[in-house]
């Protein structure tokens, strides 16, 4: 039983928030962050910006370009390695 928010330090008054031991904005910020945990890697997020939305337009196509071992760029080329080894940075 917790009488203040374990995350913020507010003092908690319903039974349920003293029994978890945190107040409703912080747990629905702390069930937000564990399922965007669990989510899949792929999951568009809605309004989540990629690296394509930084790019200038005739960039996003030097990066596809393949090179003479069917790989794009540097980048990409490191992350496909990192793929094939099992290596993260």
């Amino acid at each position: 039983m917790f009488r203040t928010c374990r995350k913020c330090g507010k003092r908690l008054s319903d039974p349920e928030s003293i029994a978890r031991g945190y107040g409703p904005e912080c747990w629905a910020e702390i069930v937000f962050a564990v399922e965007a945990s669990l989510r899949p890697e792929d999951t568009e997020i809605p309004g989540q910006l990629t690296i394509w939305d930084f790019m200038k337009e005739g960039e996003q196509d030097k990066c596809l370009t393949e090179d003479d071992d069917g790989i794009g760029s540097t980048a990409m080329r490191e992350v496909v390695n990192n793929e094939r080894t099992g290596e993260d940075d």
